[in-house]
């Protein structure tokens, strides 16, 4: 454990702290890095620790500037909280995965080899390691989205670690008999938010059909920008670039060079190597079930929501030289268990309270396949649908009190 960088700014003080721990925790010779940012007032220090665990796979935790950025800061200190935000292998300043590191590992299975380490099994044991190294005895768990995988993956294994878990943006689909389950949901949501897209904006219907009929445009990765509909703002946003583009072709013929990069980096897929190639895998429990695809074998058309296809893996330059290990993922049937059911039903409420803030209209962690989880351990939800799934991020101090509210007293009225 070694403290890598401290700051104060405005009414925080931050350290960075980075522990050494096993690529591979069945065989501990190769270490990487992993990387906590602890976050306080400045004037306070407390014994109460909660951990951030970001949406994803393959995003690093916010890198805090002051108790309201991010948002979910301040409610969490007034509380009494030391904020620890985690980096989860491979991404912000942990030890990270992309492209080249990849590449640099050897063939395809060299690589597979290296990247399966990195799947939420790993990420909760990493927290462990830290939990222990900080001697904390228990603490508690903030999820958002992915993170709420990883958190409920967290209390399978390691119940008694815990204070706590507030999940915000959904719960996991783990009752699910395969990965296709999760895209026929995802496509049913994305055509919602279309469909509301169109409403909101019917004017942009002529203008992406006719930005569709231009030689510089390839339909599918356009179509991919839906998925950024299910965010509160998400579609004003994506009308601005529609709008741009629309106007860009119509005087000059062809995007500009602004609008060409704001359009090509709209969704990041080539600053996040691990969101591309874990998509579906996150989704699988164990051994004997692969994803083959699942999501692309439901692509009609119109707009896409959160999935990735393989011809991505043609179109992104940072993509491209990974195309034989994605084919790779998709068919590999050998994946580590990340959910021990049987631990997950001994779970109650008075041994490990789980909250679990949901969105009813969620385009990306969808409602119904998680009130499955109802069948498997015991849980509170508060469901909403005034939020989108970002509400911890656009809502933070609301967000935070209800949830709290229900640990509090058991329920939310």
């Amino acid at each position: 454990m070694k403290v890598i960088d401290k700051y104060a700014s405005y009414d925080i003080r931050v350290e960075v702290i980075e522990f050494e721990v096993p690529l591979d925790y069945s065989n501990t010779t190769e270490k990487i890095n992993v990387v906590i940012k602890v976050v306080n007032k400045i004037k306070n220090k407390t014994n109460k620790f909660i951990l951030y665990l970001q949406g994803g796979p393959g995003f690093a935790s916010p890198f805090p500037t002051s108790s309201s950025d991010p948002g979910y800061i301040n409610p969490l200190l007034d509380r009494g909280y030391t904020v620890i935000l985690l980096d989860q292998r491979g991404t912000g300043l942990s030890t990270v995965i992309d492209t080249d590191v990849l590449i640099s590992k050897g063939n395809v299975n060299a690589q597979f080899e290296y990247l399966k380490n990195f799947r939420a099994d790993s990420i909760v044991l990493d927290c462990e390691c830290i939990r222990k190294e900080l001697e904390i005895e228990k603490w508690y768990l903030l999820g958002q989205s992915f993170g709420g995988f990883v958190s409920i993956s967290y209390a399978s294994f390691f119940p008694d670690s815990l204070e706590a878990i507030f999940l915000t943006g959904g719960l996991p689909p783990i009752a699910i008999n395969d990965v296709t389950e999760v895209y026929t949901q995802t496509f049913k949501r994305t055509k919602e938010r279309e469909d509301a897209y169109y409403a909101k904006f019917p004017q942009d219907e002529e203008r992406i059909e006719f930005i569709l009929n231009q030689n510089e445009i390839i339909p599918a990765q356009f179509n991919r920008l839906g998925m950024t509909l299910g965010a509160s703002g998400g579609s004003v946003n994506l009308h601005g670039l529609v709008l741009a583009m629309f106007t860009d072709f119509k005087l000059l013929g062809r995007l500009s060079t602004k609008v060409k990069r704001d359009y090509e980096n709209y969704l990041g897929f080539e600053q996040n190597i691990l969101y591309a190639l874990f998509q579906e895998a996150i989704y699988i429990n164990g051994p004997g079930i692969k994803s083959d695809w699942a999501a692309e074998k439901l692509i009609t058309s119109g707009f896409t929501g959160e999935i990735v296809d393989s011809q991505m893996f043609d179109t992104y330059s940072k993509l491209r030289p990974l195309k034989g290990l994605a084919h790779h993922i998709h068919q590999y049937e050998n994946w580590s268990i990340i959910y021990n059911i049987e631990n997950l039903k001994t779970i109650t409420w008075d041994r490990l309270p789980i909250i679990a803030q949901v969105y009813l209209d969620d385009q990306y962690v969808d409602y119904e396949l998680g009130r499955r989880n109802y069948e498997l351990f015991s849980h509170k939800q508060i469901v909403t649908n005034q939020l989108f799934h970002n509400g911890l991020r656009s809502d933070s101090v609301n967000v935070i009190n209800a949830l709290h509210k229900v640990l509090e007293q058991g329920e939310y009225i």
